[in-house]
């Protein structure tokens, strides 16, 4: 895994640029642009200053929902990137984070192999919570079921067990035509993006299993700071 930054921009969804929406003109942009590869979700419900709550409720249908735009890359690839996304943004925000991330493509050495040593070498330090995400195309498979269940099922292996699958309405890796959720352009498949949060060294071990079931994809970490429920919390004094 090598540092990168993890950019996630916040629009509307009906924002658009020189007539086609805003989070496309993102995507197709960072593709130009040589970058790694970007996801795209549809929130369905968000607010922003001076603004109404949007929500994806029937009877309370006001539409212009949140979308965010992930983009993860070594931070000097970023740097064509930022000019177009200063000129494109109006309203929305961009936030940047650090991370290890990890890209596997097709061919690439070690994709099949659990013990992989580039993964996660052991003098690399892990936080002691540890968020993990692993994007992937909703139609890869492994062993015969959908990978992202196979992905969440090793993470259960190794002791994590807060986890969540996301579906991407848009998004693109450096070896893949962009993918679309739009009828009859770009390409059928989507993206999906498997997360994980756990005690860092349940993580590391988790790594090599969820890698060896990638053919193509992404791995990102970082830390968090993790809110217990508030059953699990001690008792205030």
């Amino acid at each position: 895994m090598k540092p990168a930054k993890r950019l996630r921009i916040f629009v509307d969804e009906y924002e658009r640029h020189r007539g086609r929406p805003l989070f496309e003109a993102l995507v197709l942009a960072a593709r130009e642009r040589g970058l790694a590869g970007a996801t795209v979700f549809k929130g369905f419900m968000g607010y922003a200053p001076n603004e109404d709550i949007a929500t994806a409720e029937i009877e309370r249908l006001a539409g212009n929902l949140p979308v965010v735009v992930e983009i993860v890359d070594e931070e000097a690839s970023f740097q064509s990137f930022m000019p177009f996304l200063h000129g494109a943004l109006k309203t929305g925000f961009a936030i940047s984070s650090d991370v290890l991330a990890h890209q596997i493509l097709p061919g690439s050495p070690g994709s099949a192999n659990r013990e992989e040593p580039g993964l996660l070498p052991g003098g690399v330090s892990l936080p002691p919570v540890a968020r993990t995400r692993v994007h992937l195309k909703d139609s890869a498979s492994f062993e015969g079921r959908p990978a992202h269940e196979a992905i969440s099922a090793a993470f259960r292996e190794h002791g994590l067990r807060d986890l969540s699958t996301h579906h991407g309405i848009m998004g693109f890796d450096r070896s893949s035509g962009v993918l679309s959720h739009r009828p009859l352009r770009f390409h059928a498949d989507l993206p999906v993006v498997v997360e994980a949060v756990g005690e860092g060294e349940a993580t590391r071990g988790a790594l090599p299993a969820v890698a060896a079931i990638l053919s193509r994809g992404l791995i990102t970490l970082s830390g968090v700071k993790f809110v217990p429920p508030r059953a699990s919390r001690p008792p205030r004094r």
